[in-house]
């Protein structure tokens, strides 16, 4: 759970850190490298199955990594609807007990 939930200046200061630009470099290269992989064959397989598997993790993979480079400011407001509770206040502040 969050303490707070980032402002969008947060958020940006965040998007053009370095750590944060290598991740984002990091995921669109692990991306197209999954992309030649599949190109060059590299998932197929003698039997059905194996197949389907093989290609189902390389699909999956290349969605995250996508997910990754293209994240943005909207994306972690909205999800934040979706948790239980997002605290904008330390924890025990307000409490008079």
């Amino acid at each position: 759970m969050l303490d707070k939930m980032p402002t969008e200046e947060e958020w940006n200061e965040w998007l053009h850190h370095p750590c944060t630009n290598r991740l984002r470099l990091w995921a669109d290269k692990s991306r197209e490298e999954l992309k030649d992989e599949w190109a060059e064959g590299h998932f197929s397989a003698a039997f059905d199955m194996e197949m389907a598997v093989k290609n189902a993790g390389a699909t999956g993979a290349c969605s995250i990594y996508k997910e990754i480079v293209t994240l943005d400011y909207q994306q972690i407001v909205i999800g934040a609807a979706d948790e239980e509770q997002v605290r904008t206040d330390p924890v025990g502040a307000g409490s008079t007990s």
